[in-house]
């Protein structure tokens, strides 16, 4: 049986631990409040990159394409797709690609995104030759041409200002099927695709008789390729 003096303790004592749940629980609920308030105000005064957002270049897409064109070195004869021609020529390999597009910089500054003031060209970075010997089941590079100056959008293998042309010696007999195709400078903004489409001309090799270059000359005469 609890005495007089044992009951004052026992209230004192519940009432403490009572009290002592409340403060710590207002404390703790105040720390919390505190807590979430910096938070939201820091958020408030964070950059906004900071804040998820981004500053991203601004894309300005394009279009691109190439086409060919053979001859044989030294002379205005024309070699088009399936066309039969002596052994031992030798073909000039001409191309035109091309590449539109650009990319802006953007950049912060004080919190803003705004222009760099530098602008990056989508253009033609070089073609690229190679022919497939399908006698030999072989596969030889031919070259490549590039451009002289930068930001060029027109990559022409007969201007001055490339390294072109591409030049082929045709030794074996067979068929040859010439490959060509430009690679593009896609910009920081990635601005695919990242090449042209790939452009075949087939090419019959044939022995350099006189009978073989008549038939040949008489094609070109009656304005059309000689097909097999």
């Amino acid at each position: 049986m609890m005495n007089r003096t044992t009951l004052p303790c026992v209230l004192w004592s519940t009432t403490h631990q009572t009290t002592s749940l409340i403060s710590s629980f207002l404390h703790r609920s105040l720390g919390e409040m505190l807590i979430r308030t910096a938070l939201i105000l820091f958020t408030l005064a964070t950059p906004a990159s900071l804040q998820g957002q981004t500053c991203d270049n601004i894309p300005h897409p394009g279009t691109e394409s190439i086409s060919g064109q053979i001859t044989i070195d030294g002379t205005n004869i024309q070699v088009t797709d399936g066309m039969v021609v002596p052994r031992y020529s030798t073909l000039r390999i001409d191309s035109v690609a091309a590449a539109s597009g650009s990319c802006t910089g953007m950049a912060w500054n004080n919190n803003s995104c705004e222009p760099t003031g530098f602008t990056w060209q989508r253009t033609p970075s070089h073609t690229y030759v190679w022919v497939d010997i399908l006698q030999l089941n072989s596969s030889f590079a031919v070259g490549n041409v590039w451009p002289l100056y930068a930001d060029m959008h027109v990559l022409d293998t007969k201007s001055s200002d490339t390294t072109g042309p591409n030049y082929l010696w045709l030794y074996w007999q067979g068929t040859y099927e010439i490959h060509l195709f430009a690679n593009i400078n896609t910009t920081p903004c990635n601005l695919a695709p990242y090449e042209t489409d790939v452009l075949t001309i087939t090419v019959h090799v044939g022995e350099n008789d006189g009978a073989n270059m008549c038939r040949y000359n008489h094609s070109i005469f009656m304005g059309r390729s000689f097909r097999t």
